[in-house]
């Protein structure tokens, strides 16, 4: 009897479901910024995630007029619990998380889970990424934080595309995480939180164009690295995010000594040119300027020598007077000395 009640319940007896795998926990040391508003200081962009954002540290720092842009490499969502701290309330303007990808190939791999719980572990996952990206915004309420979303891939097949080919395909784990992200995070630019989503898609979805996709993802022939074209699509598509929300980035302080050096270089060398300018096409207009100062010197001079010429006519004409006025008053004496003597001979 025992034996028979044993088999019984055996036919009855549920397989045990996985374990989930244990979620990451944020450190309790992480910096909090000490006020509301933004230092001057805050001017840089970090990048936290997957190798690729390394790639587009150059053009996005390029688009922004050489700012200070880094990026801070991590394999997981896992690893952004730790790299997290790598954010400065002083420095850090902006923060652009680019994870996921290899949690979604992980979730996707997994032999051991049906797609039913493939689609909640990838819920989970984006779940933690959500967790960690809040607790950053509170942490520091000036920052702008960007979730750059899972981007299109086509590792084991194209059928993941339209949501087909089930959960063993990465490109259909990436696609639970995106929606699970947009549940959790759209609605926070409402709640006057900055944190934005970046969907990739609009560039780089391809699915039904497979020379484009030969294009965008032909950087490692397996059909998830991306080619310098794909690159560029996606820089340009974060440099638009990031302007749109009205960030403002500046030079890194070594990029700003070379533009100080580089602006005064060219100062003085539009200062040369015209100096030059001015001596080649003005050769003439100045001689001729000198030729009219040395008139106008010889003209002065003149006038300098026709002012003393009244004096010294005054002069002359003052002796000349003298001279006739004493010959006259010899010439009277003698005529009174003449008519005295013709007096004096009539009287005799």
């Amino acid at each position: 009897m025992n034996v028979k009640f044993e088999a019984s319940v055996s036919v009855f007896r549920q397989p045990k479901a996985p374990a989930p795998i244990d979620g990451p926990k944020l450190p309790s040391d992480l910096p909090v910024a000490s006020a509301t508003v933004a230092p001057d200081s805050c001017r840089r962009l970090t990048l936290l995630g997957t190798p690729v954002a390394s790639k587009l540290v150059p053009l996005l720092s390029s688009a922004f007029g050489g700012a200070d842009v880094r990026h801070v490499e991590t394999p997981d969502i896992r690893g952004l619990y730790e790299l997290v701290r790598e954010v400065s309330p002083d420095l850090d303007r902006a923060v652009l998380i680019h994870a996921g990808a290899t949690d979604a190939a992980e979730v996707a791999a997994r032999t051991d889970l049906t797609d039913v719980e493939k689609g909640a572990e990838s819920d989970r996952r984006a779940d933690h990424l959500a967790d960690l990206v809040e607790d950053l915004a509170r942490r520091i309420p000036y920052l702008t934080v960007f979730v750059s979303m899972l981007c299109p891939r086509f590792d084991l097949g194209t059928a993941g595309g339209g949501g087909g080919g089930g959960m063993k395909l990465p490109n259909s784990v990436r696609r639970v995480m995106n929606v699970q992200l947009s549940m959790r995070l759209d609605s926070k630019k409402e709640e006057g939180k900055r944190i934005l989503l970046v969907n990739n898609d609009d560039v780089l979805g391809c699915f039904e164009d497979e020379a484009r996709r030969e294009r965008l993802f032909g950087g490692g022939g397996d059909g998830v690295a991306l080619s310098k074209e794909g690159e560029k699509l996606l820089a340009e598509h974060w440099v638009q995010a990031i302007k749109g929300a009205g960030v403002q980035l500046e030079p890194a302080a070594e990029n700003k000594n070379e533009e100080v050096e580089d602006l005064a270089k060219e100062v003085k060398e539009k200062v040369t040119v015209t100096e030059e300018k001015v001596d080649g096409d003005s050769g003439a207009p100045k001689q001729q300027e000198e030729k009219e100062d040395q008139k106008k010197e010889e003209k002065s001079g003149g006038a300098a020598k026709n002012d003393n010429s009244p004096s010294e006519m005054t002069s002359s004409s003052s002796s000349q007077d003298e001279i006739r006025e004493k010959e006259n008053d010899e010439k009277m004496e003698k005529e009174l000395q003449a008519g005295e003597k013709k007096e004096e001979e009539k009287a005799d």
